[in-house]
């Protein structure tokens, strides 16, 4: 799982890069999705993921949802202006899927499991930040029924360093989408 965020969200380039940031998304994984307050009903950082396998058993994709303290338009730092508007807010996160499984379904699917969680969970929308580079992915959010509702121009991202992650700026496209409420008979 690390390994397959590693390579589909940093892009290392090399064996020794790869290393570094297989270890760093192990420890930002753990931090996100492991932990018994991870489970808790009304916990603020609640959260799930999401594997995707081949018919041989391998992993394909994954993804995940937290719970988040943010604006409606994905911000997260708070300012006088934007305080009254902070709640809790699912936030799809790491969303990957193995390059040669790319254009098959895999990311569509893994995207409509995250949505009825949070609906699940009681809410009725998703946001997602996505980095303004990464065209096929807002192309496909937006078949999604996403739209852009903000911009994070101090977003950063991680590259492997010496022996250790650094950290590099990198803007992230906000966007976030309505989700309808569930079917009577679903209930």
């Amino acid at each position: 799982l690390a390994s397959l965020c590693a390579v589909c969200l940093c892009e290392p380039r090399g064996q020794r890069e790869l290393q570094v940031l297989i270890s760093a998304q192990r420890d930002s994984l753990a931090d996100a999705f492991a932990g018994p307050a991870r489970r808790q009903r009304d916990a603020v950082g609640r959260s799930a993921i999401w594997l995707a396998s081949a018919p041989d058993g391998s992993l394909v994709g994954t993804c995940g949802v937290q719970t988040v303290v943010m604006s409606p338009e994905g911000e997260t730092r708070m300012t006088r202006v934007n305080k009254p508007m902070l709640e809790v807010r699912p936030l799809l996160s790491n969303l990957v899927v193995a390059p040669e499984w790319r254009r098959c379904g895999v990311a569509s699917r893994l995207l409509q499991e995250s949505e009825s969680m949070s609906r699940a969970w009681g809410f009725d929308e998703m946001l997602l930040k996505v980095e303004a580079s990464n065209t096929a992915a807002i192309q496909m959010y937006l078949r999604g029924g996403y739209v852009t509702v903000g911009i994070d121009t101090r977003a950063e991202r991680p590259r492997a360093g010496l022996m250790r992650v650094q950290w590099e700026r990198t803007t992230l496209v906000c966007m976030r989408k309505r989700l309808p409420a569930p079917d009577v008979m679903d209930a």
